[in-house]
């Protein structure tokens, strides 16, 4: 298992939140193992992190966000080696049921 450390998402927004969260997910299952949700960043007076432990050969880890126009964002914090760039981009938007 490996070790990642990771800054949870902020929003900084009083009246909505539109950060969503970073997904750690199976890539065989597509079953979220863990979803660290946004946090309002300014009520703490700090940045937040937190450590998460993974397997660098199941496990993607992204920042997923949908804006109101409906394009997501996507920020990967790791890929296992047996996916590409675009092919983890295409599971995660499956994923989310948005291909």
């Amino acid at each position: 298992m490996a070790i990642l450390r990771l800054r949870v998402p902020c929003c900084n927004s009083i009246r909505s939140c539109n950060v969503t969260a970073v997904y750690i997910r199976d890539v065989e299952t597509m079953e979220v193992v863990r979803r660290i949700g946004a946090v309002r960043c300014y009520r703490l007076g700090y940045n937040p992190y937190v450590t998460v432990e993974f397997d660098p050969q199941r496990h993607i880890i992204y920042y997923f966000y949908v804006s109101n126009r409906g394009n997501p964002y996507i920020r990967f914090h790791h890929i296992p080696p047996n996916l590409t760039e675009t092919e983890a981009r295409e599971f995660v938007l499956k994923a989310h049921g948005l291909a």
